[in-house]
């Protein structure tokens, strides 16, 4: 269970959930429903935000991205890290989105992404340019206001959730809120998806757009999101069509049954748990100079828990890769 610490004890979740946001007056109020102490609300608001926050920068994935890095902003103080949490638990119990937003909300995935445009003729994707960066505080601050609060609390809060002036990517808080700042982008976007008989999905910064027999064009999506302050990574659309490979957030779309984590990563991973249960984990491990200790842990961890992750989605294939790490630890 989530808790905040503060100095009158612990919040739970579920008081989180039963917050009153158009009740909130002032940073006394927000200190008090939020779990944390006037103090600390005046300090994360006011002070320098570049000290809040550490930059960690993580290796893209995909082969055309080798060798760029992504750049998150872990915040250093747990109690700013509590309270973000907190904020985003609050804004989900105020919120709700429509089918078309995938990311980020309870019950949605990559794979309910995914799920809704299984065996179409054309898969349109395309990506948002620095999504959360892309964000300032003024439409934060807006945010805050759509779901009840006051002008004042909307701008502490997104004096709490941003850094410098725009989104933190990295932030729990962050997801929710760009899916509250993107509530008109989402309506056009849909509206321009259902006048050409398509389905459109936005997960996060991913957006999908499919169809039978069209789908939009580049300068069509491109001036959608100028007008709601994004631009279109790269400047351009990617079209998959039918009979060649369709990916939606990482997941093959072209079964009309379900979702298939690609073969490439199968294979990988069958390769692995096939030596694995010829010589014994510790010895395949041996021969692929993982010899630390800790490294060993990890890439077992990082084993089970890709075999999770297929189970969510191909259970019947997870359970003949279970089986095989089975064979590979006994």
């Amino acid at each position: 269970m989530l808790q905040a610490l503060s100095r009158r004890g612990p919040v739970s979740l579920t008081v989180m959930k039963h917050v009153r946001l158009e009740q909130l007056r002032d940073g006394s109020d927000i200190a008090r429903a939020l779990g944390c102490t006037p103090a600390d609300v005046s300090r994360f608001a006011s002070g320098d935000q570049r000290k809040l926050y550490q930059a960690i920068r993580l290796p893209k994935k995909g082969k055309r991205r080798r060798g760029q890095f992504r750049v998150v902003y872990k915040p250093l103080d747990p109690t700013l890290r509590l309270l973000q949490k907190n904020i985003a638990t609050v804004l989900l119990a105020h919120a709700t989105f429509p089918t078309c937003v995938q990311g980020f909300v309870p019950g949605r995935s990559i794979a309910s992404n995914a799920r809704q445009h299984l065996a179409r003729r054309f898969v349109l994707t395309a990506d948002i340019e620095r999504f959360f960066e892309s964000i300032p505080l003024g439409r934060v601050r807006d945010a805050f206001i759509s779901v009840g609060c006051t002008a004042e609390v909307a701008q502490l809060l997104a004096r709490l959730t941003t850094r410098r002036g725009s989104l933190v990517q990295g932030s729990s808080a962050s997801p929710v809120l760009a899916n509250l700042v993107c509530r008109d982008l989402d309506r056009d976007l849909l509206q321009l998806s259902t006048e050409l008989s398509c389905t459109f999905t936005r997960y996060a910064d991913d957006i999908t757009i499919s169809g039978d027999t069209a789908v939009p064009g580049s300068g069509d999506i491109a001036e959608l999101l100028l007008r709601h302050g994004f631009r279109l990574r790269r400047g351009e659309v990617r079209v998959q069509r039918r009979g060649r490979k369709q990916y939606v957030t990482g997941l093959s779309v072209f079964d009309s049954s379900h979702p298939r984590v690609p073969r490439r990563i199968k294979r990988q991973h069958r390769l692995v748990l096939h030596y694995a249960g010829k010589y014994g984990l510790n010895n395949h491990f041996d021969h692929v100079g993982l010899t630390d200790g800790n490294e060993r842990y990890l890439e077992q961890r990082r084993i089970e828990g890709w075999i999770a992750f297929l189970h969510s989605i191909e259970p019947h294939r997870a359970a003949q890769f279970a089986g095989m790490y089975d064979d590979a630890i006994a």
